[in-house]
């Protein structure tokens, strides 16, 4: 009898956390976290769905505490658990708490989720350890997945250029360039004056241009000794 009431207040539970699920997908997030809640209070142990379908919602509602409260739980139910991971990470970066944010990112790095590289790219570039960034981008992401998030990689490189770093700024600004997404021959074009790179700044601007200068390639070219061009290293 006690074996089969246990089994039957099993079933009734992951009814109603699928009840949950489905209030989720819906966007009836307050209805299930009210469900959700009441389950964590009634049930005598700790059920990883629970927590981190109560989490989840939290996290939707931008309660970054709550979420973490509940995914903490979740983690130490399931450590293999690879989405409950990420969001848990995620809310600890939106509570400010970058390096445990990090930590956790870290220890799913392998796991094959493209996100959670690129999130750790956004940390390291955030919290300004732009080498180990550029370090990072250079080792782990694929080139087809540093085409997919252009857009961390070029914030990458303006920071980089500002600090100086201006070989890896060159090398990404490069990259970036042939997705043909963003006109960035600006920033390469000054990289290339800062470093007194004349002969790569006109040989630059003389392929990219193939004869047909615009303005501000004329106004580069001008100010260009052809005599005196420099040395022809790069950077």
């Amino acid at each position: 009898m006690g074996i089969f009431d246990g089994k039957k207040i099993n079933m009734n539970m992951q009814e109603q956390i699928e009840k949950a699920k489905q209030l989720i997908q819906t966007n009836k997030i307050g209805e299930a976290i009210n469900l959700l809640e009441s389950l964590k209070k009634n049930t005598f142990f700790n059920n990883f769905d629970v927590f981190f379908e109560l989490g989840k919602s939290y996290y939707i509602l931008n309660n970054y505490k709550k979420a973490y409260d509940n995914l903490i739980v979740s983690y130490e139910l399931k450590r293999d658990n690879i989405d409950s991971i990420i969001l848990l990470a995620k809310s600890l970066e939106n509570l400010k708490r970058v390096k445990e944010a990090l930590s956790f990112f870290r220890e799913i790095e392998d796991a094959g989720k493209e996100e959670v590289k690129i999130e750790i790219v956004r940390i390291l570039t955030k919290t300004k350890k732009y080498k180990f960034a550029y370090r990072y981008i250079r080792k782990k992401l694929t080139k087809e997945e540093r085409n997919k998030y252009y857009k961390d990689i070029r914030g990458l490189a303006f920071e980089l250029e500002k600090v100086g770093k201006y070989r890896e700024a060159l090398r990404l600004f490069r990259e970036i360039e042939k997705t043909d997404i963003y006109d960035i021959k600006k920033n390469i074009i000054d990289i290339f004056v800062v470093n007194n790179k004349y002969w790569l700044l006109y040989e630059y601007i003389f392929v990219n241009s193939k004869g047909q200068y615009n303005e501000q390639d004329y106004e580069y070219l001008l100010n260009i000794d052809i005599k005196n061009l420099g040395d022809k290293s790069l950077l």
